[in-house]
């Protein structure tokens, strides 16, 4: 009789241990059974009616690319954290530079030299050896939190800095003069670019502000698309339907192309050519002179393409190769062209 009773209370204990061990199993499961599986996405370059081949895949996003002509492209990543050097010809990592968490919440903009990369942050423009990526100079812009754009013209870095124009030495990063900006989206040359408060685009003359021309069809200026300067007075401009050749002489269009929903841009100068990628996967390359379309490539993804889909990230040309940089994918392609 003992025994029995004995057996029964351990089939209690164990009875009760079993259940809490089972509810636990439940516990941490449930999310899971319920949880919407997001599908891998995956892009493979498809089509192409020029010579093109893959040369090499990276699974990292890069939100900003920039060449410099030395067989090495300089790149930020989605973190906005650090820059690296990459060999554009294989994608392989030369040296990765992390930023100081002071920099104001990571880069806005990358700019490179043959001899210097610049790094511009919401508060800082950095200046890093193109080379080793060791830090050569620093200088602080501002406190932040405002629109951030920048170029290089000249022995200078301008940047455009919220309501002003900082303009910086390359070589000390001292600042050389702040003025304000009076609606300037951009200068070049002896021109400023500016917005009108009728929307229309209007050239002035750096010397004596004295009004060039206007244009009622202003072009897209922002952090993800720059103008390009292409030389012969002429820029690369971009809208939200569309992409042009802008002639600075006389305010005219040289050619336009407002059926490429554009996502971002690059130029080649010494083939003539200028890449402008869609979010629907497809590379129009035109040719820089008469605006002619000389080519086109294709992706294809692994799931339906959605308007909720951010997949651009970012677009650079160079030593033959355009690298082609996806968000939803968090792919980024070397490919060879012809």
């Amino acid at each position: 009789m003992i025994s029995l009773q004995r057996l029964q209370r351990w089939l209690s204990r164990r009875g009760t241990l079993v259940l809490f061990l089972l509810l636990a199993i439940v516990v941490w499961a449930l999310p899971g059974w319920f949880e919407k599986k997001t599908p891998t996405i995956t892009h493979t370059l498809a089509l192409s009616t020029i010579p093109a081949e893959t040369i090499w895949l990276n699974q990292e996003v890069f939100t900003k690319t920039i060449y410099n002509d030395n067989g090495v492209m300089y790149a930020m990543p989605v973190s906005r954290e650090n820059i690296a050097a990459i060999d554009i010809n294989n994608g392989n990592v030369i040296w990765k530079a992390d930023l100081p968490l002071e920099r104001g919440g990571g880069a806005r903009g990358l700019l490179a030299l043959s001899d210097k990369v610049f790094v511009i942050t919401s508060m800082f423009i950095d200046a890093y050896e193109a080379s080793t990526g060791n830090l050569k100079w620093s200088t602080q812009l501002g406190k932040g939190h405002v629109r951030v754009l920048a170029q290089i013209e000249s022995d200078l870095v301008r940047i455009y800095y919220g309501d002003n124009i900082i303009e910086v030495g390359q070589e000390t990063g001292a600042i050389i003069r702040t003025y304000p900006a009076n609606n300037v989206k951009w200068k070049i040359g002896n021109l400023s670019l500016a917005a009108s408060p009728s929307n229309y685009l209007i050239a002035f003359n750096n010397q004596n502000d004295e009004p060039l021309w206007k244009n009622d069809l202003p072009f897209f200026i922002g952090e993800e698309l720059e103008p390009i300067d292409v030389g012969n007075g002429e820029l690369i401009v971009g809208f939200v339907d569309g992409i042009c050749k802008l002639k600075l002489m006389n305010g005219t269009y040289v050619w336009c192309h407002p059926e490429i929903n554009i996502a971002d841009t690059a130029v080649d100068i010494p083939s003539q050519r200028v890449f402008a990628m869609t979010n629907d996967l497809e590379i129009f390359i035109i040719d820089l002179q008469t605006g002619d379309m000389i080519g086109q490539s294709r992706f294809l993804s692994s799931a339906p393409m959605t308007n909720e889909r951010s997949v651009i990230a970012s677009l650079e040309f160079g030593d033959g190769v355009l690298v082609v940089s996806f968000n939803d994918s968090g792919q980024t392609f070397g490919i060879k062209l012809k």
